[in-house]
């Protein structure tokens, strides 16, 4: 799976993905609700290696497993894969992340339900919760990202070098 169209803001498609102070890292993992798990533990291990605040990694953490759930209920992911990418930029204060499914390629929106309805409330935790998210069509299917605001600790400053997977 390729990641196409994946930037800041409201334009997703930026010239430069990698900046001094930005950490660029990627996760591919089989459509399965167990791998939902995976990369919950890998988003978090990677946010505190970088000396994310605890509040932006809890939130971050909820948010991408909302969204890889959806990947693997709602598309084609769940016989196949679903990519993950998360960029931290101490330089703009930001996290984000995208979360790329199989396919199709759609329209995503949150949809207010009622509270007996059961699930269907990640999009909606995501308008919520993040600063900014939206999506766009990959050459394979969906993605779907979102960006916090962050500050950072003094924590460990990565430097990624050659190959982004995880």
């Amino acid at each position: 799976m390729r990641a196409v169209g994946v930037g800041w803001g409201e334009h997703p498609w930026p010239t430069r993905i990698r900046r001094r102070d930005s950490c660029f890292r990627r996760i591919d993992v089989p459509g399965s609700p167990v791998d939902v798990g995976v990369v919950r533990r890998w988003v978090q291990g990677l946010l505190i290696l970088h000396g994310v605040g605890s509040e932006v990694i809890e939130v971050a953490v909820l948010l991408v497993s909302e969204l890889v759930a959806n990947a693997v209920v709602h598309s084609c992911s769940r016989h196949g894969e679903v990519t993950v990418l998360l960029k931290a930029d101490r330089e703009r204060g930001r996290i984000r992340l995208d979360v790329i499914d199989d396919g199709p390629a759609v329209s995503v929106r949150a949809v207010h339900k009622n509270q007996e309805h059961e699930g269907g409330r990640g999009l909606l935790l995501v308008e919520e919760l993040a600063d900014r998210w939206g999506c766009y069509p990959d050459e394979d299917g969906t993605g779907v990202w979102f960006e916090l605001e962050s500050s950072w600790s003094t924590g460990c400053r990565m430097t990624v070098v050659g190959d982004a997977r995880g």
